[in-house]
């Protein structure tokens, strides 16, 4: 049978009288529910899912960046008329370029997968240019990875590249304007005095050569504390916003790169990059450049040091590269979890490009990955919790749609089982619970709250405006649902600790899998809503005992080290590091 293809959730592409076919869950949108399940519709399978399929596909599309950076940065060279090296442009869009491959990769593998196993009648494609791709800097491209005119665009540029002539032309904007909230001016005469300290007078303390330390992902008091030890005045390092760039089409229709007449993926992301680019990098590169020459940040910095700012700060990442140029030594602090055990991240630019990439507790190159502890909980000893109080779930952020895999396919299982681990539950652990939601849900549109009070009227939800420290001092266990930053820090502090999820451990790097074997010898870690839930109710009050039994304390205590640990005197431990004493 052939069916219409509708690739967004967009409704205005959609045809109400004939069979469709979904290209994925994400077009199936919680509040249009009433609409789509009166079509007669098929979603089609997901691409990428299967584990051994995703690590095959990071490790052609690890392959394909080392090509994609060298090409890119000629052209970037040749397009301002510099001559840096890969690494200074790995350091400014690295992180695109990897996000760039993968996305593209799904978005054309998904296609390629539906052509290939349907008949397709026909699909909208809406009125639109092709430039509208191009976000104006790095965080707006994974903002843009999730809206319907986006992926609507490159949807339809994809079955164009296929050469399918089944496209139904529509006159009506693709383009979602950005439409600026309004908020009142919540900044107190205190506040705007702060800032204006932070950004204008302290820096009249620093010296030229001070080591520069940004988002270090310390505790506020550990980082002013990190800085006294160093020597120098404290300081509170801001980043400033960058422009709106407009597109120039004439210089981008000059960017070229090398096109084969396959085909194929590679000839498709090399057709369409100049498209795609961010403005940041080609129309505001320049201005950024001079910007990263005025910003009052020292001119000769002793080193840099950050554990966040590398990835979607455009001025500093132009600095840092121009700084690292000069010969200043670069140092990243571990970022949360996934490093040392995610396949795929082995080769993140901030891990590969810096001198030195403090871990908290792993090391594959004991001259360059340096063991440190946990940067968010140094300043803490133990964990407060509650060893008669409730069960704490801990949700993942909201599918973005960046990886070659389905994401939003995913996510949705991840859900199923949730809410099967939920109802499971014993009915006097269930009113004890709370469902503590991710910060970044209020970005996206899965309808949390709503999803949830569907399956219980009474549940009770914690959402992001509240201190997470305050609902684990209320728990006598948490429950992580994902492998997280979470879990390292609750087992750092010592806290009871439980955690599951799909698919085991088939995301890990190899010789991350004998620890996480060990966590679920003890019963910290569960396959299944099953398992999890059976353990907590056999356990349920008695859970300090289990906690602090020798083998689960052993287990604690082996895996922190490796990835979670705890010294004394954290902040000279990090001084002599970045000092190389």
């Amino acid at each position: 049978m052939k069916r219409y293809l509708i690739t967004t959730a967009d409704e205005r592409t959609w045809i109400f009288d004939r069979p469709v076919l979904f290209l994925g869950q994400w077009c199936l949108r919680y509040d249009c529910k009433e609409t789509w399940s009166n079509l007669k519709f098929e979603v089609a399978a997901p691409y990428g899912v299967d584990p051994i399929v995703k690590r095959k596909d990071l490790n052609y599309l690890s392959d394909l960046n080392k090509v994609f950076l060298s090409e890119i940065s000629g052209m970037m060279n040749k397009l301002h008329s510099v001559s840096h090296s890969n690494r200074y442009w790995n350091l400014v869009l690295g992180h695109w370029i990897q996000r760039y491959l993968r996305v593209f990769y799904n978005r054309y593998k998904t296609i390629e997968q539906v052509l290939e196993r349907h008949k397709i009648s026909g699909t909208v494609s809406l009125e639109f240019d092709l430039f509208e791709l191009a976000s104006n800097d790095s965080i707006g491209f994974i903002f843009n990875v999730n809206k319907d005119f986006w992926n609507h665009i490159l949807n339809v540029e994809i079955l164009k590249f296929f050469g399918v002539k089944f496209i139904d032309y529509k006159n009506e904007l693709a383009y979602e304007k950005n439409i600026k909230q309004q908020s009142a001016n919540s900044e107190t005469i205190w506040k705007k005095f702060l800032l204006y300290t932070v950004n204008n007078i302290l820096p009249l303390f620093s010296k030229k050569s001070d080591a520069f330390l940004i988002n270090t992902y310390l505790p506020f008091r550990s980082e002013i504390f990190l800085q006294l030890k160093l020597k120098q005045f404290p300081q509170v390092w801001k980043s400033r916003g960058i422009p709106e760039w407009d597109i120039n089409e004439e210089l981008r229709n000059s960017l070229k790169f090398p096109i084969s007449n396959r085909q194929n993926f590679e000839t498709f992301v090399w057709k369409i990059l100049p498209k795609v680019i961010p403005r940041c990098f080609v129309e505001g590169y320049k201005d950024i450049l001079i910007d990263s020459k005025k910003v009052n940040w020292p001119q000769k910095p002793r080193f840099i040091f950050t554990s966040n700012s590398f990835d979607t700060d455009e001025l500093f990442k132009v600095w840092l590269a121009e700084k690292v140029a000069q010969g200043v030594p670069y140092f990243v602090g571990q970022h949360g979890n996934n490093y040392g055990t995610l396949y795929g991240f082995q080769n993140n630019p901030e891990v590969i490009d810096s001198d030195r990439f403090i871990t908290w507790g792993w090391s594959r190159d004991p001259r360059r990955q340096i063991p440190a502890f946990v940067f968010t909980k140094c300043n803490e000893s133990q964990g407060i919790y509650d060893p008669m109080g409730g069960l704490l779930l801990i949700e993942f952020p909201p599918a973005i749609r960046l990886g070659p895999e389905d994401n939003w396919f995913d996510f949705t299982k991840y859900f199923d089982e949730q809410i099967d681990f939920y109802k499971k539950l014993p009915e006097k652990i269930r009113k004890k619970t709370i469902i503590r939601l991710h910060n970044s849900s209020k970005y996206y549109r899965w309808f949390h709250e709503e999803r949830w009070k569907e399956v219980d009227l009474e549940v009770k939800i914690n959402s992001y405006q509240s201190k997470l420290k305050n609902f684990i001092a209320k728990s006598r266990v948490v429950v992580h649902s994902y492998d997280s930053t979470g879990i390292l820090e609750t087992l750092n502090l010592n806290i009871p600790t439980l955690c599951f999820w799909r698919n085991e451990f088939a995301y890990l790097v190899e010789e991350a899998v004998p620890f996480y074997e060990k966590l679920k010898e003890v019963g910290i870690f569960h396959s299944s809503p099953q398992g999890i839930v059976e353990f907590i109710s056999k356990n349920w009050d008695t859970i300090d005992l289990w906690w602090f039994s020798k083998d689960v304390q052993d287990v604690r205590l082996i895996f922190c080290d490796q990835y979670a640990r705890k010294v004394k005197n954290p902040i000279s431990v990090l001084e002599k590091i970045l000092l190389g004493i």
